[in-house]
């Protein structure tokens, strides 16, 4: 993964998630791209179905005058290079090398369901904050279109500091081809990983690879996995229970099999990782 994508805010929780992300770059020799976004307010008149799935409306991201929007940016900027030179990351308008990665930094004006299509083509990775239970429009909207539109893996991290290292992955697994795009897009952090168990969780009769199959794939390419079959229905309990048991930081998951209107409407899994987990999760859907 050579390019992480990070939208950044001067937030406390906004810390917290770029500093555990320039850890987990520096390991895996990563650029990092920070990105102050200022989307503009949505007209009712013109809301598209993508406005409407992920809640981006005018009421939860409130106008500012330029000289706010100019402050906004400007804070946000100096957040990102603080952490970065924490880290050792320098500041750069060229790209940086394995051995030695680069920061860079930009601003964008636009709706996250607009921008996150031409952000995920020219990112491997997006890295977002879970939105608190109360509140966090703005970071429902960022964590929703970065799903849903960017077709790209997207780190969801929780507000307070955690110890993730990807050393100790599990991997939900339910043969889809959602779960499948998601392992092959995750192939740099698998090839890094200590530990890595497949957990498997309510319907396994699908027609697409089972567990066993993925870990033959992976040994091909060098890669040591396991399998758990977890015997349960209630899948999105079960899954959080068997990550923490395993001790692994990591859970890997595609999003959105049924599309999210249907999970709204009658539950899903999706729903349920996004809301309950406390854990770093890595979720795609495309």
């Amino acid at each position: 993964m050579r390019a992480i994508f990070i939208p950044v805010a001067a937030r406390p929780e906004c810390e917290v998630a770029l500093r555990t992300m320039f850890a987990m770059a520096r390991r895996l020799g990563s650029d990092v791209i920070g990105c102050h976004i200022q989307p503009p307010a949505v007209d009712p008149s013109d809301w598209s179905m993508a406005d409407v799935w992920t809640m981006n409306t005018a009421q939860s991201w409130p106008v500012l005058t330029e000289a706010e929007n100019a402050a906004a940016a400007l804070a946000a900027r100096e957040l990102f290079e603080s952490v970065a030179k924490s880290h050792k990351y320098r500041i750069s308008e060229q790209a940086g090398t394995r051995e030695q990665p680069c920061a860079h930094w930009e601003t964008r004006t636009g709706s996250p369901p607009d921008l996150m299509p031409m952000i995920g083509a020219a990112s491997d990775l997006i890295v977002v904050s879970r939105p608190p239970e109360r509140g966090g429009h703005k970071a429902w909207q960022l964590m929703m279109g970065a799903l849903l539109e960017s077709s790209r893996p997207v780190l969801i991290l929780p507000q307070e500091p955690t110890n993730m290292t990807g050393r100790r992955l599990a991997i939900a697994w339910n043969r889809g081809r959602m779960e499948t795009f998601m392992l092959h897009a995750a192939m740099p952090l698998l090839k890094s990983a200590d530990d890595i168990v497949f957990l498997t969780a309510g319907n396994e009769k699908k027609r697409g690879p089972s567990a066993e199959d993925m870990l033959r794939y992976l040994a091909l390419h060098g890669i040591a996995a396991r399998a758990r079959a977890l015997g349960r229905t209630d899948a999105g309990p079960a899954l959080i229970e068997a990550t923490q048991a395993e001790g692994a930081d990591l859970l890997v998951s595609g999003a959105y099999t049924r599309g999210r209107l249907r999970e709204i409407v009658f539950g899903g899994v999706t729903e349920y990782l996004v809301t309950k987990t406390k854990f770093p999760v890595l979720m795609m859907h495309a």
